[in-house]
């Protein structure tokens, strides 16, 4: 019993930890949380890109062809604009710093463009 229990909890926290990974959700959790900026939680914000730039950079993280169609051909430069507007009104060096991120992992997303079977 104690082994089905020890096994049970290695599993639980390797799978939390690759839900943290996961650079789709990442993304999307970019996306979603955009609202922080209208909102001037620039530093949350910041968090956030931090994050999802670390995630993008590891080895072989893809993001799924659907959300990366949705994001990165149209929605990300929509983003990235009205960053730069409110910079161009604020001069907030974190907003600098946001659009930096943004464009960085705009560069550094990949497609997944193979099915895991």
């Amino acid at each position: 019993m104690k082994k089905i229990i020890i096994l049970m909890l290695f599993i639980f926290s390797f799978a939390s930890n690759l839900s943290i990974v996961n650079p789709t959700w990442s993304i999307i959790d970019c996306v979603n949380n955009f609202e922080l900026v209208e909102k001037k939680e620039y530093k949350k914000y910041l968090n956030i890109l931090k994050e999802t730039d670390k995630i993008i950079s590891l080895k072989n993280s893809y993001i799924d062809r659907s959300v990366y169609d949705k994001v990165f051909n149209g929605i990300c430069d929509k983003m990235i604009l009205k960053v730069k507007k409110i910079y161009k009104k604020e001069k907030n060096p974190i907003l600098k710093k946001i659009i930096f991120y943004m464009q960085d992992i705009k560069k550094k997303a990949k497609k997944r463009s193979f099915a895991i079977a």
